[in-house]
């Protein structure tokens, strides 16, 4: 049987994912976060530090702001694109996406949209889809849409970051 190239693309997505959460989940830090914790009070105390994210996320980028949109990710935070690509730490990360913009051009809108969060060993995992509209050097209007699965966990200064953010 023949797949398609679209599920041979998730199948390595999903490998590069699982290879780069997996570390996470194994730490001390996280099993420690994680005892007395229950999940409301984790989500609650993660909320403002995903909205800021999220609602921050198009108007930086139509900023062209990068080292802003990165400000969200952990110092060794790391972003995984759709065609698996591991992009490692928030410079790291800053960069990437001030070449997107480069190369897409000017961000003129976007949304996202969270469509779930849960809580597992002490970190928080978000999922919805996103959208960005850029105008590009031709004058032309492109939009780049798809899935993202995020996860978020909170450092020893007591703060939430992304430490893996997978775009789909």
């Amino acid at each position: 049987m023949k797949l398609s190239s679209a599920f041979q693309s998730a199948v390595v997505v999903s490998a590069a994912l699982l290879a780069t959460c997996l570390p996470a989940l194994d730490s001390p830090a996280a099993s420690m976060q994680a005892a007395g914790q229950d999940p409301v009070t984790l989500i609650a105390s993660a909320r403002q530090a995903i909205e800021t994210a999220n609602t921050g996320w198009v108007p930086e980028l139509e900023r062209g702001d990068a080292a802003a949109v990165a400000a969200a990710y952990a110092q060794n935070g790391i972003l995984i694109t759709s065609n698996g690509i591991a992009i490692r730490g928030r410079s790291a990360i800053a960069a990437r996406y001030r070449a997107e913009i480069a190369r897409m051009g000017q961000v003129i809108g976007g949304g996202l949209v969270q469509e779930g969060v849960t809580v597992s060993a002490g970190m928080i995992y978000e999922w919805g889809h996103g959208w960005l509209a850029f105008r590009q050097k031709d004058g032309k209007r492109r939009v780049s849409s798809g899935p993202y699965f995020t996860v978020w966990r909170r450092g020893p200064d007591g703060t939430w970051a992304i430490i893996r953010n997978l775009v789909l």
